[in-house]
């Protein structure tokens, strides 16, 4: 009986399929926003512009729940246990650098006079609840 082989993906960063799946996710959810700010590219289906964007962003859900999973499963694989604290160190790391760009940019586009941003938006993007204070879904 042969033995199972182990997929070489799973030694890779990436997962090429996965990519192709984040491109349609991507093009997705820019079909639903574009609908929303100029109109939908077919007359008479607004509404489908809607859903596509929130399968898309189901689409981002199950990615990032499966590449996290992996990401845990790779770590007990190499060492033997997962170790919680530095597995979050690392997704901080990761994710903070680039919201602080991120709020740098608006903080300059708001002093250049470019953007209007209120006080309480302020304080939802620095404390990560602008979803939960300032969408209107």
């Amino acid at each position: 009986m042969a033995s199972r082989q182990r997929p070489t993906w799973l030694d890779r960063g990436r997962i090429p399929s996965l990519d192709g799946l984040r491109a349609i996710a991507i093009l997705l959810v820019l079909f639903a926003h574009g609908s929303q700010t100029h109109g939908s590219p077919i007359p008479g289906y607004g509404s489908l512009a809607l859903f596509t964007g929130s399968i898309g962003v189901e689409i981002f859900f199950v990615l990032s729940g499966f590449l996290i999973t992996l990401l845990m499963l790779r770590e007990i694989d190499r060492t033997g246990r997962l170790d919680v604290k530095a597995f979050y160190w690392r997704r901080i790391l990761r994710i903070v650098p680039a919201y602080i760009a991120y709020l740098f940019v608006l903080a300059t586009l708001q002093w250049l006079g470019a953007a209007q941003i209120r006080p309480g938006e302020w304080i939802a993007g620095l404390t990560y609840t602008v979803n939960f204070l300032s969408n209107p879904h």
